[in-house]
């Protein structure tokens, strides 16, 4: 955590303390670190060392891309809902533009239509002050975004009257029109998966009526009785009626997939003994693969494991060890060494 951080938590707790109102959006989650029995056990995050690079700090236990302004750069320098943008007013912008502030971007500043005219954003608006690209649907020419939304922006939808019948519903969150934003939305028992907005048999097991969800596939399958109900790819029937690749009566029978995970799957290695190919006798835990080396005793003499590439490279070069210089002679009065001075003359004959 950098100095700067800590005197930011110190400075907003003490903020806190002070006003009494901790309650209030003055901490914008920084507080996690001074009231941690707020968070729950399922939140994404306590603390800033739970999040990545992109999200890299933490408000009421989600990962953000900022908490204040000082978190952003220069290109987006305004904190607004966590997010870095170009501006929050037009104080964020260049000389003679404005934020607008739906968007909160920085535009072209206008007073009349006159000042927009000759740039994609050729519209005035008296709302915002700025030069937007629409100011209703007959500014937006574009078949595949018909809709003038919120900030003066073309959009493909801004509710379903824009969306067509194979895809007739608007996730607003991208303004886009999909198959589905929620299972009602959905006939014949499907139902809707969020990851992609579309109409499906099943996201867990919960959704069939018998047997169980193949999420991969988004499709229910009944329990198998043998092998005959399995296919070839997955010829075993094992005891809770799933069919599987191997089991522990019956080995992976690929001499490229040896190795039979816990989820009854054949991969090319578990553990190093079953990778034994010359330059390939690693076994990568992440991606079940064989390959070069996974630590140093893996490569030669002279020679070191790259972990990112799990690849031996040669060893840095140790500089060999010299005589250790004599230190010098202290002078016993003063307790400091003898400055260097000249050689005495030699006596006279």
């Amino acid at each position: 955590m950098t100095a700067r951080r800590r005197l930011v938590y110190a400075a907003r707790a003490a903020l806190l303390m002070a006003g009494g109102a901790w309650c209030c959006n003055l901490y914008e989650g920084r507080t996690l670190e001074l009231f941690n029995d707020q968070v729950d056990s399922g939140t994404e995050c306590r603390d800033e060392r739970d999040c990545s690079r992109e999200r890299g700090y933490c408000a009421r236990g989600t990962c953000v891309e900022c908490l204040v302004d000082g978190d952003c750069d220069r290109g987006k320098p305004a904190c607004v809902g966590n997010v870095c943008v170009e501006c929050r007013s037009a104080s964020d912008c260049a000389s003679g533009q404005g934020c607008n502030d739906v968007l909160s971007v920085c535009a072209l500043a206008c007073d009349t239509e006159s000042g927009c005219v000759g740039q994609p954003a050729s519209r005035c608006s008296s709302e915002l002050d700025v030069c937007v690209e629409c100011l209703s649907d007959d500014d937006c020419r574009e078949p595949r975004e018909p809709a003038c939304d919120r900030g003066g922006v073309c959009a493909e939808c801004t509710d379903d009257f824009y969306c067509p019948t194979d895809r007739p519903s608007c996730k607003l969150a991208t303004r886009t029109c999909v198959e589905c934003v929620e299972s009602s939305q959905c006939g014949d028992g499907r139902v809707c998966d969020a990851r992609d907005a579309r109409c499906v048999e099943c996201t867990s097991d919960a959704d069939c009526a018998a047997g169980t969800c193949d999420v991969e596939r988004r499709r229910c399958r009944l329990p198998c009785a043998g092998p005959q109900d399995c296919q070839s790819r997955k010829p075993i029937c094992d005891a809770s009626g799933l069919c599987v690749e191997c089991a522990p009566d019956r080995p992976c029978t690929d001499p490229k997939r040896p190795a039979c995970t816990p989820e009854r799957q054949c991969v090319e290695c578990q553990s190093d003994e079953h990778c034994t190919e010359p330059g390939r006798r690693a076994c990568i835990i992440a991606t079940q693969r064989c390959g070069e080396c996974t630590r140093n005793e893996h490569c030669g003499a002279d020679q070191r494991c790259d972990l990112v590439a799990a690849r031996c490279v040669p060893a840095p070069l140790e500089p060999a060890p010299g005589p250790m210089p004599e230190p010098p002679a202290m002078n016993a009065d003063a307790g400091i060494a003898p400055m260097p001075g000249p050689m005495p003359a030699p006596p006279a004959p």
